[in-house]
């Protein structure tokens, strides 16, 4: 096989840096820091990490046409809000494991009028609910936040005239 001129070029200069940089480590077994330390005369510098302090999202509110007969959890907050053309798709955070919140979910949209059409559970935590009424159907995904000790939950409501 022909190896163009660019590619040639390529591989002599990664070889190159390669042969250089083995050079520098030129006793056998020696660490990149025993290196660095015989390089310098002395022990590697540590590397100062600066703490920086994470601020919670601030969540997002719900679109002005969100239907009021869709099931959301107390205390839930919203990440994300993507709007497209007969569909919205939600990304939330609540509180609490993900099996309890699938029951409740469950229970709440049949009680409003919603037919389930798909439940399905995992072993890892994780589960989905789908669900039909009229022209409209609404998914459900939840997987565990483990960072939280929460549940992050996908809902897509679609509407099927579009």
């Amino acid at each position: 096989m022909r190896i163009g001129g660019a590619a040639r070029c390529g591989a002599v200069l990664l070889a190159a840096i390669g042969g250089i940089a083995l050079a520098g480590c030129s006793r056998t077994g020696e660490t990149v820091d025993a290196a660095i330390a015989r390089s310098d005369g002395g022990e590697p510098a540590a590397m100062a990490v600066v703490p920086t302090p994470v601020r919670p999202r601030a969540p997002l509110p719900l679109p002005a046409d969100f239907p009021e007969d869709v099931y959301l959890p107390p205390g839930y907050g919203i990440d994300s809000v993507l709007d497209m053309e007969g569909a919205t798709v939600l990304s939330l955070r609540a509180a609490g494991p993900a099996g309890a919140l699938f029951a409740e979910t469950r229970s709440a949209m049949m009680h409003l009028g919603w037919r389930q059409t798909l439940s399905r559970q995992d072993s890892d935590g994780s589960a989905m609910l789908a669900f039909e009424k009229g022209p409209r159907a609404a998914v459900f995904s939840f997987g565990r936040e483990p960072e939280a000790g929460g549940t992050v939950i996908g809902l897509q409501l679609r509407d099927r005239l579009h």
